[in-house]
C-alpha cells in the first residue's frame, strides 16, 4: 500500500504539467492530441496494409498472378504511407508551436512569482534553491516535457496497436513484448527519479559555483580581487564544486549505463530468438513473409 501511495504521489507533478498545458492553450492542446492520435492509428494501417501485401505477394508464388490482388493493397500502403508523413509534419508543427506557447507563459508566470514574493521568503536559502532551478529549466523543461509525454503517448498507442497484430500470430508474442518493455521502462524511470534527486540535492552547490564564476567574471568586482590576490582561490575553489559535481553525475551516469546495457541485451536476445521462431514457421508452412516483416518493424 506505501508502494502504491508513493507511486501515485510521483504522478502528482505529471498530473499539474498536463493540466497547466491544458489551462494555457486547450485548443492546441487538444488539436496535438488528436493528431497524435491519427499517426498512431496511420502508422498501425501502414503496417497492417505492408503485411497483407507481403502475404499476398507470397501466397500468388508469381508477380503476374498476385496482380490484380496486390494492386489494392500497393496503392492503400503507399496512399496510408503519405497521409502518416504530412500528419507527422503537421503534428511536428502544432507541438512545437504548443511548446512554445507554453513556455512563454510559464516564463511569465516564473517573473510574477518571484517579483511578488513575500520579503520573509528572500531570507530563506530554500527559496533561492527553488527559483534557481525554476528559472534554469522554465523555458526549456515545459517544452521537453510536452515533447516526452506525447512521445510517451503515441509511443503507447504504437505498442497496443501491435499487441493487437500480434496476437493474430501467437500469443506468446505480446507476453514477450511486454516481458521485455516493461522492465527497462521502470527501470529508466527509477534512474531518471535517482538523477532528478541528485539535481535537488546538489543545487546549492550549483548556486555556489554560478556566484564564483560571477565574482570571477564581473567587472564590478574585478579590481577587488586583484588587488587581494582572490583570483587563484576563487578559481581552485570553483574547479573543486565542478569537479564534484561531474564525479557524481558520471557515476550516476555509468551506474545507469550498465543496468540499460544488460537489459539491452537481454532484449536482443530474446529478439533473435523470436525472429528464429518465426523464419521456422514461415519454412514449415504455419506464418508467412508478413508476419515477419510485422515483427520486424
Amino acid at each position: 500500500m506505501n508502494r502504491l501511495a508513493k507511486a501515485l504521489a510521483r504522478l502528482t507533478p505529471l498530473v499539474r504539467a498536463v493540466s497547466l498545458v491544458w489551462s494555457i492553450a486547450p485548443r492546441r492542446a487538444t488539436a496535438a492530441a488528436a493528431l497524435l492520435v491519427a499517426d498512431a492509428a496511420l502508422s498501425l494501417a501502414v503496417l497492417y496494409a505492408l503485411k497483407v501485401l507481403l502475404d499476398a505477394m507470397t501466397a500468388a508464388g508469381s508477380l503476374p498472378a498476385a496482380v490484380d490482388e496486390i494492386t489494392p493493397w500497393l496503392w492503400a500502403t503507399a496512399i496510408l504511407s503519405g497521409l502518416a508523413v504530412l500528419g507527422r509534419a503537421y503534428s511536428a508543427l502544432v507541438s512545437a508551436h504548443l511548446s512554445q506557447t507554453v513556455s512563454d507563459r510559464i516564463e511569465t508566470i516564473l517573473n510574477t512569482r518571484v517579483a511578488t514574493a513575500d520579503l520573509a521568503r528572500l531570507e530563506s536559502p530554500e527559496h533561492y534553491d527553488l527559483t534557481s532551478r525554476a528559472m534554469l529549466a522554465g523555458g526549456s523543461r515545459p517544452a521537453q516535457t510536452i515533447s516526452n509525454l506525447f512521445q510517451v503517448a503515441q509511443n503507447g498507442l504504437l505498442l497496443a496497436g501491435m499487441a493487437a497484430l500480434l496476437v493474430t500470430i501467437h500469443w506468446a508474442l505480446v507476453v514477450l513484448l511486454a516481458t521485455a518493455l516493461v522492465p527497462g521502462t521502470l527501470v529508466r524511470l527509477q534512474q531518471n527519479r535517482i538523477l532528478h534527486d541528485w539535481q535537488v540535492r546538489r543545487t546549492r552547490l550549483e548556486r555556489r559555483a554560478y556566484y564564483l564564476r560571477w565574482l570571477m567574471t564581473d567587472k564590478s568586482g574585478g579590481k577587488e580581487l586583484r588587488v587581494y590576490g582572490l583570483s587563484g582561490f576563487l578559481g581552485r575553489t570553483f574547479d573543486d564544486i565542478r569537479t564534484v559535481l561531474r564525479d557524481e553525475r558520471h557515476a550516476i551516469n555509468r551506474r545507469r549505463m550498465y543496468i540499460e546495457l544488460s537489459i539491452t541485451l537481454g532484449v536482443t536476445v530474446a529478439f533473435f530468438v523470436v525472429i528464429a521462431w518465426l523464419v521456422g514457421r514461415a519454412m514449415a508452412g504455419e506464418g508467412s513473409l508478413g508476419e515477419l516483416v510485422l515483427f520486424l518493424m
